[in-house]
C-alpha cells in the first residue's frame, strides 16, 4: 500500500511538507495541496483513520483517543427527529451500532441550529477531528454547503439536491414489485396506482417503472391507469375511482387513503390499501417495511469505504446503493380469492 514517503518521491517533496499537505493544514500553499491530494488518489494512498486521529491529538497536546471519530449530520428544525419520527430514529440507531462495531465513535451534529453556518459547521467538524460524515435523511430539499474537499461524505435518501454525493436509498422497484406480489397473492387483479407530487423524482421513476411493466404483463382490461394526486382534486379522483373500480390501491402517502375515505370507500370491505412505504402509514396497514437499521449500517459502510480508499470530495462518480425492503403485515387487505399467476415475480424479489 502507498505510503506518505511514496507521495513525497512522487512529487519531489519531503515527507513532513506531504503529511501537512494532507491534514489541509495552511502552512502549505493550496496548489500543493491540491497536487498532494491529487498525488494520493492517483497512487491509491488510503490513510489510518486512527492513526489519523491520535497524531491530531498528540500535535494539540490533547488527550490521545484510541477510536477516529465519525460524524452525523442531521437537517431536522428539531434536536430530537427521533421522538416525532421513529423511522429517523431508526436510521441513528443502525448507523451507530455499525459505526462503533467497527471501532468508531459517532459524533451527531444538529446542522440546522440557530446560529449553525456553514462556516461554523466546517469549524466544528474540523475541532472535533472529523473527517468522515453522513448526512441523515433529511426532512426536505435541501443543499449542504461545506469544504467538501476535507471529507469523506455519503448521503442517506434522496433529497440532498447539491453537491451529488454517493447515497443509500431503499430498493423502491423492489418495493413495488412486493406491494404487487401481496395484492396478487390474496387474488386482487384490478390494482391501482396513487403517486403523490412530494416524491423525488428519482423515486417516482423507480416506483412507476415496475408498475408500468406489471400492466404490460396482464389482460389489458384489468390495466387501470396511474392517479397522480398532485394538484388534482377530490372530485377528480371520484372520478377516476368510479371509472376504475379498482379492487386494491397502493398509496405513497396519505392522500392517496384520504381520497378513497372521502369517496366513500371502506377499508378493507371496498378497497384493499397498501403503502410503499412505513413512513406515513396509519397503523394497522400493510406497508413496504424500508428496514432503516439496515438503511443506517449501509451508509456507514459507504462512507468508510470511501475514506479507506481516500475518497475526500464531491465524487466524479457518485455510488447509489441500493437497500434491501421487508413486509408489514396490516388489516388493510383481505383475500377476495385465488392467488393470481398471470406475473411471475418471485425472480425480482
Amino acid at each position: 500500500m502507498p505510503t506518505i514517503r511514496d507521495i513525497a518521491a512522487h512529487l519531489g517533496l519531503s515527507k513532513s511538507a506531504v503529511s501537512l499537505a494532507l491534514q489541509e493544514s495552511a502552512r502549505i500553499p493550496e496548489t500543493t495541496r491540491a497536487r498532494v491530494r491529487q498525488a494520493a488518489l492517483t497512487l491509491g494512498y488510503r490513510p489510518n483513520p486512527v492513526f489519523t486521529q491520535m497524531m491530531r491529538a498528540v500535535r494539540h497536546s490533547g488527550p490521545i483517543r484510541t477510536r477516529a471519530i465519525l460524524g452525523i449530520l442531521h437537517g431536522f428544525s428539531d434536536s430530537h427527529p427521533e421522538r416525532s419520527v421513529p423511522f429517523h430514529g431508526e436510521w441513528v440507531a443502525g448507523a451507530r451500532e455499525r459505526a462503533e462495531d467497527l471501532g468508531y465513535v459517532v459524533d451527531e451534529i444538529w446542522m440546522t441550529q440557530p446560529g449553525m453556518s456553514s462556516r461554523r459547521l466546517n469549524s466544528v467538524l474540523h475541532a472535533r477531528g472529523i473527517a468522515s460524515v453522513v448526512i441523515a435523511p433529511l426532512p426536505e430539499k435541501r443543499r449542504v454547503d461545506l469544504d467538501w474537499s476535507r471529507f469523506s461524505a455519503v448521503t442517506a435518501g434522496l433529497f440532498l439536491l447539491e453537491p451529488r454525493l454517493s447515497r443509500v436509498v431503499p430498493n423502491h422497484q423492489q418495493a413495488m414489485l412486493l406491494c404487487l406480489q401481496q395484492l396478487m397473492n390474496r387474488g386482487y387483479q384490478r390494482i391501482g396506482f396513487v403517486l403523490e407530487g412530494w416524491l423525488e423524482a428519482f423515486a417516482s421513476f423507480h416506483f412507476v417503472s415496475p408498475f408500468l411493466w406489471y400492466q404490460h404483463q396482464i389482460d389489458p382490461k384489468l390495466a387501470i391507469p396511474i392517479y397522480e394526486a398532485q394538484s388534482r382534486t377530490q372530485k377528480q379522483f371520484n372520478s377516476w375511482y368510479r371509472r376504475h373500480r379498482p379492487q386494491a390501491l397502493i398509496v405513497t402517502g396519505s392522500a392517496g387513503l384520504t381520497c378513497l375515505r372521502n369517496a366513500g370507500a371502506r377499508v378493507p370491505e371496498d378497497v384493499g390499501v397498501v403503502f410503499t412505504q412505513s413512513t406515513g402509514a396509519p397503523a394497522g396497514f400493510c406497508s413496504v417495511d424500508e428496514q432503516p437499521r439496515r438503511l443506517g449500517a449501509a451508509a456507514i459502510d459507504l462512507v468508510l469505504s470511501e475514506a479507506s480508499h481516500g475518497e475526500r470530495g464531491i465524487p466524479a462518480n457518485p455510488k447509489t446503493v441500493f437497500t434491501e425492503i421487508g413486509w408489514s403485515e396490516g388489516s388493510s387487505l383481505r383475500r377476495i380469492g385465488d392467488a393470481a399467476k398471470s406475473v411471475n415475480l418471485e425472480a425480482f424479489l
